[in-house]
C-alpha cells in the first residue's frame, strides 16, 4: 500500500466510509472547535447552524466521497492484480457506495433525491451541483462492477438525484441567497446521464430537455473560464467541474458532432487556462493576473498571486480525463501529472499553503491548517489514472 493511501485510510475515512472534506493538518486528527478562533461569528443560514469543525469537515464530502468511488472504478477497471487484491478492491468501492447512499438517505428526510452538506454528520437543507456532480459521476463508473441491487438503487438514484433540480427549475436556496438560480450548464449533463439509466418515455424527455439547456447556452462553454475578470481565479474548482460535465455529455451516443466539437474545443481551453496556473513546486496558484482576451497569465510579483494549494491534484486529474479525447495533450498532461505526484506528500495536502498566509487577502488564516479531503482524494484518482496509462502504454508496446 503506498504512504498516500495508507495516510488516506488511517485519517480521511469516518465509520461510515464517507470521506472528511478538511482534517487537521498539523495533527492529521478530526477537527474539533478549539481548532478555530474563538471570536468566529456563528454561521447563521441553517436554523440548527453547524459548528466550524462540522461545517468544515464535511463540507464537501459527496465531493471526496464521490472521487474517492471514481478512484477505486479506475483500480478496478483496470484489470490489474491479484484475485485477493480485486476482491479488496471491490469492498472498498462497495463501502463507499453505501456511503454515498448514506449521504443521500440523509437527503431524503427532506425529499427523494436531495444530496444534501451533511455538516456534522447531520441534514441540512444546504447541498451545491458539485456535490451531485462527484457522486452521481462516481456511481456512473460504479455501475458496471455493482451487484444488481446496487445498480437498482444507482438508477432510481441518478433519476431522483436530476429530478429533484428539474422540478424546480434549477433553482434553489444556497446559503443566504434565497431561490438562486444555478449556471444552466451544470445541468445537461446530469439530465443526459439520468437519460442513460431511465426508461421510455421518461428517458427522452431527459434527454431532450438536456439538449435544450445546452443548446441555449453552448456558446458559454466553458462555463467556468475566468480570462475575462482579467484573472484566472480558484481554477482547479472550475476545470474539476467542467472536465466532468462535458465527459459526461460526450459520453451520451446521442449528442450531435457538430456539439461535441464545441465541447472538445472547449476542454482544451480550460487546459490552456488551468497549466499556466502550475507551479514546479507541484502546487498551484489560486489566482493571478491574466490577459483578459488570450487568457495568458500575465507576469507578476507573488503580491499579485494568491496563495498556492494541492488542488492541483484536480486539475491534473482533469487533464489525464481530457487527454483520453484529445491525444495531443497527451505529453503534456502526462508530465504535469507525473510532477504534481512525485512533489506532493501525505503531509503537504494543503487547502491553502501555509507558507502564503500574507498572499490570503479575504480568506480566513485558519485554512491555511487544513489538510484537504479533495486534494488527497484527487492525487489518489490521478495515480490510478497515471497506472492505467502506463499499463496501456506497456500493453499497446508489447502488441507492436
Amino acid at each position: 500500500m503506498s504512504d498516500l493511501q495508507k495516510f488516506f485510510d488511517e485519517h480521511f475515512v469516518d465509520g461510515t466510509g464517507v470521506v472528511y472534506s478538511q482534517i487537521n493538518g498539523e495533527t492529521f486528527k478530526v477537527l474539533e472547535d478549539d481548532f478555530f478562533p474563538a471570536d468566529l461569528v456563528p454561521r447563521h443560514w441553517e436554523k440548527d447552524f453547524p459548528t466550524e469543525a462540522e461545517f468544515w469537515t464535511y463540507e464537501n464530502c459527496g465531493m471526496t466521497t464521490g472521487g474517492y468511488l471514481s478512484t477505486l472504478c479506475c483500480r478496478l477497471a483496470s484489470g490489474h492484480g491479484t484475485e485477493k487484491e480485486r476482491t479488496s478492491l471491490l469492498r472498498q468501492a462497495q463501502r463507499t457506495f453505501k456511503a454515498l447512499r448514506y449521504i443521500y438517505e440523509i437527503g431524503s428526510q427532506w425529499e427523494e433525491g436531495f444530496f444534501p452538506k451533511i455538516w456534522g454528520n447531520k441534514f441540512s437543507h444546504q447541498t451545491s451541483t458539485d456535490q451531485y456532480l462527484y457522486a452521481m459521476f462516481g456511481m456512473d463508473q460504479y455501475y458496471s462492477f455493482a451487484s444488481e441491487e446496487e445498480r437498482f438503487l444507482i438508477r432510481e438514484m441518478i433519476i431522483a438525484m436530476t429530478e429533484f433540480w428539474m422540478k424546480r427549475k434549477y433553482t434553489l436556496t444556497y446559503y443566504h441567497v434565497n431561490d438562486m438560480v444555478w449556471p444552466p450548464l451544470r445541468f445537461p449533463p446530469f439530465l443526459m446521464l439520468a437519460s442513460k439509466y431511465a426508461a421510455g418515455e421518461k428517458k427522452e424527455i431527459l434527454y431532450q430537455e438536456g439538449m435544450r439547456i445546452l443548446m441555449e447556452n453552448l456558446h458559454k462553454i466553458p462555463e467556468n473560464s475566468r480570462r475575462k475578470s482579467g484573472r484566472i481565479f480558484q481554477v482547479a474548482d472550475a476545470v474539476t467541474m467542467d472536465t466532468m460535465n462535458i465527459i459526461l455529455m460526450l459520453e451520451n451516443g446521442s449528442l450531435p458532432s457538430s456539439v461535441r466539437s464545441v465541447l472538445l474545443e472547449g476542454m482544451e481551453k480550460m487546459w490552456f487556462e488551468a497549466r499556466q496556473t502550475l507551479t514546479e513546486d507541484g502546487f498551484y496558484c489560486t489566482s493571478m493576473p491574466c490577459d483578459k482576451e488570450s487568457g495568458r497569465v500575465l507576469p507578476g510579483t507573488e503580491a499579485q498571486y494568491g496563495p498556492r494549494s494541492a488542488w492541483s491534484s484536480m486539475i491534473v486529474r482533469a487533464g489525464l480525463q481530457m487527454s483520453c479525447y484529445l491525444p495531443h495533450l497527451k505529453e503534456e498532461t502526462l508530465s504535469w501529472a507525473q510532477l504534481v505526484m512525485e512533489k506532493l506528500t501525505p503531509g503537504t495536502m494543503y487547502y491553502y499553503h501555509p507558507a502564503d498566509v500574507e498572499r490570503m487577502a479575504g480568506k480566513p488564516c485558519y485554512t491555511s491548517r487544513f489538510s484537504s479531503g479533495d486534494a488527497i482524494v484527487n492525487c489518489l484518482w490521478t495515480a490510478s489514472l497515471l497506472e492505467m496509462t502506463n499499463r496501456n502504454e506497456r500493453k499497446q508496446s508489447c502488441n507492436e
